[in-house]
This record gives C-alpha cells, sequence and structure tokens, in this order.
C-alpha cells in the first residue's frame, strides 16, 4: 500500500511510521559500512565535521549521547578554527559548495586527521568534484580521502512523522491571505528551480517512495498545488 503525505513546501505531515533518516546518519558514521562487516566489539572513535546546513539536519534526530555511541568524540564546526587530530578518522557531512570544498582541500592538504570519509547532504556537481581533485592531487595528499559519498539527505526530520523542505518563510509566503500573485509564482518558481525540488527527491529515496502524484494529497487550487505542478508532480 504506497504511502501518503499531505505536503507542504516548508513542511510536511507524513502517515508512514516512520523517516529511517537517523539510521541513515547512524550508518554514514559507521563509513556506509555494510552490517554484516561490522564487529560488535570494533568501536572506531571519530570526528564529525558538519557545516551550519548539515547542524540543523542531525541536530533534531540525534542527541550527543547517540552520536557517542557510534564513536563520535567530537562534533566540529567546519566554518571554525579547528585543531589537528592526526591519528583518528573524519566523517564530514557538508553541503557541496564552492565554500565547503576549499575548506576540506585545506583540511586534507593540512593532514588535519587520518582520513576523510566525506559525506554530501546533496549530489556535488562535477565542476566542484573536480576542483576537490586538482586541490588534492595538487598537494599530494589525495590518498587521505577515503570515499567520497551522495547521502541525499537534504532535508530535516524534526520528528518520527514531520519533516521540512528547509526553504525559509514558505509556509507563510504561500498562505498569506494578503499575498499578490505574483509573490506565489516567484515562491513557486523558486521551489521548482532550487533547493525545493532535490529535497523532496531526496525525502522520496529515503523514504523508497517514487515522487509521484498518487503520493501527494492536496486540495486545490491552492499554492501547494502549484509547487508540485510547477516540478511536473501531479
Amino acid at each position: 500500500m504506497p504511502r501518503m503525505c499531505s505536503i507542504h513546501t516548508d513542511q510536511c505531515v507524513l502517515l508512514s511510521p516512520c523517516l529511517c533518516f537517523a539510521a541513515g546518519v547512524q550508518h554514514m558514521l559507521q563509513f556506509n559500512a555494510a552490517a554484516n562487516t561490522l564487529r560488535k566489539d570494533e568501536e572506531i572513535y571519530k570526528v564529525l565535521v558538519v557545516d551550519r546546513f548539515t547542524k540543523g539536519i542531525i541536530g533534531p534526530l540525534l542527541k550527543l549521547s547517540d552520536l557517542r555511541k557510534q564513536g563520535v568524540t567530537l562534533v566540529l564546526d567546519l566554518e571554525n578554527q579547528r585543531e589537528a587530530i592526526p591519528d583518528v578518522p573524519a566523517v564530514y557531512f557538508v553541503q557541496a559548495t564552492v565554500s565547503t570544498i576549499a575548506a576540506i582541500s585545506r583540511d586534507v592538504a593540512a593532514g588535519l586527521y587520518d582520513t576523510f570519509h566525506l559525506d554530501l547532504a546533496l549530489t556535488c556537481p562535477r565542476p566542484l568534484l573536480e576542483t576537490l581533485a586538482s586541490n588534492t592531487v595538487t598537494a599530494q595528499c589525495v590518498q587521505r580521502i577515503a570515499k567520497i559519498y551522495d547521502q541525499y539527505m537534504s532535508f530535516i526530520a524534526l520528528e518520527a512523522g514531520l519533516f521540512s523542505l528547509g526553504i525559509p518563510d514558505t509556509y507563510l509566503q504561500l498562505n498569506d491571505p494578503q499575498a499578490q500573485d505574483t509573490q506565489i509564482e516567484v515562491c513557486c518558481s523558486h521551489f521548482a528551480c532550487t533547493f525545493g525540488v532535490a529535497n523532496y527527491c531526496c525525502l522520496s529515496l529515503d523514504l523508497d517512495v517514487p515522487p509521484a502524484g498518487k503520493h501527494v494529497r492536496c486540495r486545490a487550487p491552492n499554492p501547494r498545488q502549484s509547487c508540485l505542478q510547477s516540478v511536473h508532480l501531479i
């Protein structure tokens, strides 16, 4: 039986039992290794490096004690100055942007950590991957990067049955009774052309639900329908 959801562009209530998002993060913190390859008595201590965006993703789901159980000893901000811990592997969970790729390149070149496991919230554009490759090859440190993963976790799971696509102020913009049609059209266009679509597809992948109209429920006509029509979801 297909799962159903009543969708908003910045919040959506799911009728499915769970987003299973925390499990995905925990899998990432185990270096994305298959469950049957992990020894129960083997605990690898590691550092978790996040940016402002991914900190908001992890925060609602995993407490510090949960991270400790996954062997995370420190949670560090990519944008802050950090000291080298050369004998510990690091898991990076960040957005793929020009600034984050530059910061990662500097960290790898400086050898801040033993190995670098790069987990990107969304697919990394090819030019940024090429920039990272070029920077690390030039610095002769490419061997420090263990693996790079696209995690498709670019949405915020606030609790078991509630998530947000993380597009600021869209609920207010789409439901303001004084909003002009042009304002709503701009908001819908922004949803269609930027990260709204990508985040919704990430959610579909994590839930194993295709982003098809029969899985989305909204009353017509309204701005939510316009958003979905703009990306051909209904």
